[in-house]
């Protein structure tokens, strides 16, 4: 009787000193860095945002700030892109960008059927000279100008403009595309965006999330740079845990990139992980 009660014990505590280790494992993965808070979006008299991302998911990182700005009476759409390649794959696809929608009250959600690839894209990262041989940037960039009259937003949000977050050669277009738009329908007096936020991991976390990705390592060489820019702003989203993990479980066939990103998500309940993970950036960049 001893003997299977110290075995219990036993296993009882090894269960345990398993579990703390795994979390602190888990916790290496967070920023280290600090940042200012964000201020801007509380005092923005247009509460219009638009998510433009190159695919449904992208967005899923972070829903966090999606959900702050509606808690905020923003009104918020989307905008992504498909490839028309595989209808039964895409349809499954499109099916959770509107389940991830409705989960975080979206205004309006257009899932663009538009193929941006000339040819097909080779495994590492296109350099920006080639985006033109690559790519029909003249439809991207109208899909976007649509877009953005459309909604009138005073922000823009999307992946960064310089890798993509890990070296992905669409999210580079139309993180770029985006910016080019923005401004040149600023210009033209067709819209009137005031702010870019590009979601960015600082480098602490970046290098660690993305350590055992090689594309990662080979697109800072072609786009000749450390990784993502450097965020200005952070934002705390650990209130809306449960709105974020449910907007990254939504995307349930995509769960094996996102766990390459996300590190560990589908392994803690939603408050525990993102009071590890309490924070999202962005570089805002301030559009004339």
């Amino acid at each position: 009787m001893r003997v299977a009660k110290f075995i219990a014990l036993f296993a009882l505590i090894s269960v345990f000193v398993l579990l703390v280790a795994h979390l602190l494992y888990t916790f290496s993965f967070r920023a280290v860095e600090q940042f200012p808070a964000d201020t801007q979006l509380e005092h923005m008299v247009n509460k219009t945002a638009l998510v433009i991302v190159a695919h449904d998911d992208e967005a899923s990182t972070f829903a966090g700030t999606i959900a702050y700005l509606r808690s905020k009476g923003w009104k918020v759409d989307f905008l992504c892109f498909y490839k028309r390649e595989n209808a039964e794959i895409e349809a499954l696809r499109k099916s959770e960008a509107l389940q991830a929608g409705r989960i975080q009250q979206l205004r309006n959600v257009e899932l663009i059927d538009l193929n941006m690839q000339k040819k097909p894209l080779p495994y590492i990262a296109v350099p920006y000279s080639d985006f033109e041989e690559y790519f029909f940037i003249d439809s991207v960039e109208a899909a976007i100008a649509k877009a953005i009259v459309k909604s009138n937003p005073s922000i823009i949000f999307s992946l960064d403009d310089v890798i993509g977050g890990y070296g992905h050669s669409e999210h580079v277009l139309v993180g770029q595309l985006s910016r080019k738009m923005a401004n040149q329908l600023n210009s033209e007096g067709k819209a009137h965006v005031e702010y870019l936020y590009h979601h960015v991991y600082p480098s602490s976390m970046a290098n660690r999330m993305m350590a055992d990705q090689p594309v990662y390592e080979i697109s800072k060489k072609i786009y000749n740079c450390t990784g993502m820019p450097e965020a200005n702003v952070q934002i705390t989203i650990s209130p809306f845990s449960y709105e974020k993990m449910s907007t990254i479980k939504a995307y349930a066939s995509q769960h094996r990139n996102l766990k390459k990103f996300i590190k560990h998500y589908h392994l803690y309940p939603h408050w525990l992980y993102f009071r590890i993970f309490d924070k999202e950036f962005f570089r805002v960049i301030r559009l004339e």
